[in-house]
């Protein structure tokens, strides 16, 4: 159990690490509605 709640904390980590950078790299502010769009 504690393996795979490490391995799904670095999946969640991984995914906010890229919503945040894509949507602030590609969209900036105004294009996180389309972040959310793609990333859910």
């Amino acid at each position: 159990m504690p393996v795979f709640f490490l391995w799904h904390y670095f999946i969640l980590l991984k995914f906010f690490c890229n919503y945040i950078l894509k949507s602030q790299i590609f969209y900036g502010e105004a294009g996180h509605k389309q972040a959310r769009y793609f990333y859910g």
